[in-house]
């Protein structure tokens, strides 16, 4: 993806660049565009339109965008409200901190149907270093879309199994005990609505990256992965994060991480969390690199584990 700047008008040398640009397979996102007659020989040539949602909205420059088939992208989009709105005029992405707002979480909780309580449990048996695979089996079993999402999952091309997975057991086998927390996480959190997605996109990544960080550190990264993940998980199920640390159990380190950000695995957290927002002022070139490989690392296979869910 390339992006225009609002600054740059439509001049024969710039069109001519950006369709070379496209000759080569990449997107044209023009930032901030506001439809005027220098600017409006850029729409030739883009595949992509950002709408800053705090200028005045033009409904007839948007039904012009659309019907040259351009997709919608829309910035600054800080209330619930409107983002539901702008998915109604045609707007496909969006960028803004109205989905990180845990207020969102209340007018979506009750949509979720799966078992809550089973799934926590679940989650905080895999934790454990010496669980059974038996016991796991009979807390997935109260879950009868998890059960169908990891059967379907086991018996996907993906494994190359050969034979049918019947049993929760075989699945549990063939996908592993790994494999199997990565989807009990997405089922806990996911499907409260668009908003809730987003934020679950988040949280995953963020797990990614302190998974990896711990790793690379020799620290336990199964414990970092988890710390990362219920950093976020108190907005997402619309819980306070004190009672969802007692109801798995956890152990002090990785309470003290979350809440209070201490020990080795609070300072990943923290440092984590300071990337996500681009508070990196004075770091070290390498750590930067170091947290940018690791975040797209993270991103690729968020968006794995995310796609196997919307195919469930």
């Amino acid at each position: 993806m390339v992006e225009v700047l609002e600054s740059v008008a439509g001049e024969p040398e710039v069109l001519a660049s950006l369709k070379e640009i496209r000759s080569m397979g990449y997107d044209v996102a023009l930032d901030d565009f506001v439809l005027t007659p220098e600017k409006k020989p850029l729409l030739d040539v883009a595949s992509i339109i950002k709408v800053d949602m705090l200028q005045a909205f033009d409904e007839e420059a948007v039904a012009l965008y659309r019907k040259r088939g351009l997709r919608l992208l829309a910035e600054k989009v800080e209330e619930f409200e409107t983002f539901e709105s702008l998915k109604a005029k045609g707007f496909e992405l969006f960028q803004g901190y109205f989905y990180a707002r845990a207020e969102t979480q209340h007018l979506l909780s009750s949509e979720r149907n799966n078992n809550h309580a089973a799934l926590l449990q679940l989650l905080a048996q895999l934790q454990k270093k010496n669980t059974e695979f038996r016991k796991i089996e009979r807390i997935i079993a109260q879950d009868a879309q998890l059960t169908f999402l990891l059967l379907r999952y086991a018996n996907s091309a993906f494994f190359h199994y050969r034979g049918k997975i019947q049993t929760l057991f075989q699945a549990l086998q063939v996908l592993g005990l790994k494999q199997v927390r990565n989807m009990v996480v997405t089922m806990l959190l996911a499907n409260n609505g668009p908003a809730s997605k987003l934020l679950l996109s988040r949280a995953l990544t963020r797990a990614g990256m302190c998974e990896r960080l711990a790793s690379a550190e020799a620290y336990d990264a199964d414990s970092a992965f988890l710390a990362g993940l219920l950093s976020m998980m108190g907005v997402l199920l619309g819980k306070s994060l004190d009672i969802l640390m007692a109801e798995l159990a956890l152990s002090q380190d990785i309470i003290d991480a979350i809440l209070l950000q201490k020990g080795h695995l609070g300072s990943l957290l923290k440092e984590v969390e300071a990337f996500e927002e681009a508070r990196m002022r004075g770091w070290p070139p390498q750590r930067v690199e170091q947290l940018n490989r690791a975040w797209l690392k993270s991103q690729v296979w968020t968006t794995e584990i995310l796609a196997s869910l919307e195919q469930s």
